[in-house]
């Protein structure tokens, strides 16, 4: 068993650097010889799942820069909301139509102060969807699918419209986008790069 544990954390070695790391992998004999293997698998369990989830998800400030590459908007700066379900963006404007089957939505969009030249864009609408707004009021919205782009990961994604002028960021990322994808660390800010005031999106 002592063998086992000591190949691995030297297989490993790059996972821990940190000094409590170095302390428990000089002091593992001793521990295993004493018979503290509780303290010793609990430790293991803890580095396997540190290990896991920074070799599975992509860690978040709460405001990173993002593309939406299918609606040709971006760089952009988002808020990251874990509080929020759906990701919604601003639009102003919005005019439906119908061919065939399909609804479709054009509207405008601003990013002020970034975006000095509002465009119109156009999207496929899947549903109308009640969402409850920061005022917690019910808000039926356009729900439509379309692409991010966050550091260098792409996803599809679905993204309610509606007016956000009064609000700090144009465009909000909530649970249903991170899900399987992202951890957020609410203190830090542009952890996938950039500044308050220059983005970097990789390519």
């Amino acid at each position: 068993m002592e063998s086992i544990l000591v190949a691995r954390l030297r297989k490993n070695q790059s996972h821990f650097e940190p000094a409590h790391h170095r302390g428990w992998q000089k002091s593992l004999r001793s521990r295993l010889l004493g018979g503290q293997w509780h303290r010793v698998l609990r430790h293991w369990s803890r580095i396997i799942s540190e290990t896991t989830l920074n070799n599975e998800y992509i860690f978040l400030g709460w405001r990173e820069w993002v593309l939406l590459p299918a609606l040709d908007i971006g760089p952009l700066q988002a808020k990251v909301d874990t509080g929020a379900k759906t990701s919604a963006l601003h639009a102003t404007h919005l005019e439906f139509s119908t061919d065939g089957d399909s609804d479709w939505v054009s509207f405008t969009f601003e990013d002020a102060p970034h975006d000095q030249s509002p465009k119109r864009h156009t999207a496929r609408v899947v549903e109308f969807r009640n969402v409850t707004n920061s005022g917690g009021q019910m808000e039926l919205r356009p729900v439509i699918e379309t692409s991010i782009q966050v550091g260098s990961t792409e996803l599809d994604i679905e993204l309610t419209l509606t007016e956000r002028s009064n609000m700090a960021y144009a465009m909000l990322i909530g649970r249903t986008t991170m899900q399987a994808h992202f951890v957020v660390n609410p203190s830090e800010s542009f952890l996938l790069g950039g500044s308050e005031e220059s983005p970097e999106i990789a390519s």
